[in-house]
Order: C-alpha cells, then sequence, then structure tokens
C-alpha cells in the first residue's frame, strides 16, 4: 500500500476508534472493520484467471495464492488476489490492529475461503471480501459483511459514517433503479442499449478490473433485463502466437434477428461496455480475440450462428 494511504488509513482508524457520543464498543469495532473491508476492496481485485481461467491456470493461480497467503508481504504488493490471499490478507490487517480474526472454509465441497470476526463480547461477524469486491468498487450497497448479524439500517449508518457514502441514495442500488424504470417497455435490444449506454450504469467504474466488471454488469443484467435472452460470456485476446494477452466478456440481445443483434464488448480502457457489431467481430477474431471459453458454449454458438447469417447475407447482396 502507498504510505499516503497507509497515512489515510491510520488517520482514520484513529477517527473511529475515538468513537461518537454515546457508541458502543462493539459498534466501534464492528466499524472498524467494516472501514478495513471497504478500504481493501478498493486497493484489490480477484485474479481473472479464477474466472476465465482453463484448468491447468486456476490450478496455477491457486498454487501462487496460497504463497502469497503465507508471504503476506507478497499479497500486499499485488493488485489481484484470490480469496485464499485476500482473506488472509484481511485477517492480517485486522489482528495487527487488535481484531481478532480468522480464515474459514465453510464448506468442506467448496475450497472458497472467508472470515470470521470475533469481537470483544464473543459476538461473531462473517465477512467474505471476494463476494463484495464488484460491489463495493461499484459504490453498491455491500451483501457479505455482517449478512445474518448486522441489520440492513445498521450497516447503511456504518457505511455512512466511515464515509463510503454520504447518504443512502448515493448506494449505486438506487440509480440502477432509475435505469430499470426507463427501459420497461422497451424492446430488449434497445433495452440492453440503454443499460448498457447509461451514465448511471458506467461513471466510476473506470478503473476495475475485468474479473470485476465481469461480475457487475452481469448483476446489473440480470437485476434490470432479467435472465432470459440476454448473454454474457469472457472472451480472450491472443498474440501472434496464440498467447493470452488480455481479458474482456461479451454480452448481447437473443433478438432472434440477426439484423438487430449489436454485441457489446467490455473496454477496460474506456471502463465500460463499447457497442460493436456482427461484422466488427468477425474482424476482431482475426485479429485475436477468441469468444468465449470454448466454441461449444451456447452463447458463443448462437452469436456465431447470427454473424454466419450476416456475413451469408452480405455475400448475397453483393
Amino acid at each position: 500500500m502507498k504510505t499516503n494511504t497507509e497515512k489515510e488509513m491510520f488517520e482514520e482508524i484513529k477517527r473511529i476508534l475515538d468513537g461518537e457520543e454515546g457508541e458502543s464498543k462493539e459498534d466501534i469495532e464492528i466499524k472498524l472493520a467494516l472501514y478495513v473491508y471497504i478500504k481493501l476492496a478498493k486497493l484489490k481485485s480477484c485474479d481473472e484467471r479464477i474466472y476465465f481461467g482453463n484448468k491447468q491456470e486456476i490450478a496455477r493461480c491457486i498454487r501462487e495464492s496460497r504463497r502469497d497467503s503465507v508471504e503476506i508481504d507478497r499479497a500486499i504488493r499485488k493488485r489481484k488476489l484470490t480469496c485464499i490471499s485476500l482473506s488472509h490478507l484481511y485477517k492480517k490487517i485486522l489482528n495487527s490492529i487488535g481484531i481478532k480474526c480468522d480464515v474459514v472454509q465453510e464448506d468442506l465441497r467448496d475450497a472458497h475461503l472467508n472470515n470470521v470476526i470475533t469481537l470483544k463480547n464473543g459476538k461473531k461477524i462473517t465477512a467474505d471480501l471476494q463476494q463484495d469486491l464488484y460491489r463495493i468498487q461499484a459504490k453498491m450497497k455491500p451483501l457479505f459483511f455482517g449478512e445474518n448479524e448486522i441489520s440492513k439500517d445498521k450497516l447503511t449508518q456504518m457505511l455512512i459514517d466511515i464515509g463510503y457514502v454520504d447518504r443512502k441514495e448515493d448506494f449505486r442500488n438506487h440509480t440502477l433503479w432509475k435505469v430499470k424504470k426507463r427501459v420497461e417497455g422497451l424492446d430488449l435490444d434497445e433495452a440492453l442499449k440503454e443499460m448498457l449506454e447509461s451514465k448511471e450504469t458506467y461513471e466510476g467504474m473506470e478503473s476495475v478490473e475485468a474479473s470485476e466488471a465481469y461480475k457487475y454488469y452481469n448483476a446489473v443484467r440480470i437485476q434490470i433485463l432479467g435472465n432470459e435472452r440476454t448473454y454474457q460470456f469472457p472472451c480472450f485476446l491472443k498474440d501472434e502466437e496464440g498467447r493470452k494477452i488480455g481479458y474482456t466478456f461479451c454480452i448481447y440481445a437473443d433478438t432472434g434477428d440477426y439484423r438487430k443483434v449489436m454485441p457489446y464488448l467490455y473496454s477496460k480502457k474506456r471502463g465500460r461496455m463499447i457497442p460493436t457489431s456482427l461484422e466488427l467481430l468477425e474482424e476482431m477474431e482475426d485479429e485475436g480475440l477468441q469468444l468465449g471459453k470454448n466454441k461449444s458454449s451456447k452463447k458463443v454458438r448462437k452469436l456465431k450462428k447470427y454473424m454466419k447469417q450476416f456475413e451469408k447475407n452480405v455475400q448475397e447482396e453483393r
């Protein structure tokens, strides 16, 4: 972490520890753990290989992450982590400021790790930072800090107290509701266009990595449009030797008519979804874009079908 960030955190931690008039020691402790949770989520991202990689890439990523969880200085220096290294880093920071925190594996069938915070009065608070990364980076309300232990109203007030938002209306959840109202009654292709090109959807997401952007847009897509007939899948950028050099993802509406299909690709540089076309996608494929993890994906096959229909129509018109 950079020096100015450490100084800022130290000053804010001191302010929280001083407490407000009538504030309980329990609330001060929870608020302090919440502040670190939010701050860490803004500094870190989930390694794309966990979401987009093949079996070999995922295995290599996990091995690196286990090393990061032991050699914690490595995790501090890295931007991209996994639940393994992220949960150990969160534990390390909280323990260093006097808050007991453990790393746990709640489901033995799932390798996912998260944290349990034990307050001085014995009360336990669950925290799953990886699950909340995209929500915090999008300034949405976190869902996995004290999920079953802290009331929604209390969590909202604490988030205001630590400066995450100034008021509850500032959560992006509120602005996305406006977008949802605007797309009601529109055809699916027009609704997707309105959703992805609305400032309420993409503003403030410019510095988000592909993994968090992928989860964010997937959640927004389902929340606003539902899961029916809108598709999202990961894509890769490759060099001339076929090596992966970048990650992105595609979203499109399955209108049933290739003339109305407008695919969108995520641009890390511009921090938003960019409208393309079936013709442009074909050109990008020739330049090293791979659509989907594999060609057998139903989502990819449907889009490729529309691309072939478009190409056939172009040839018939010549």
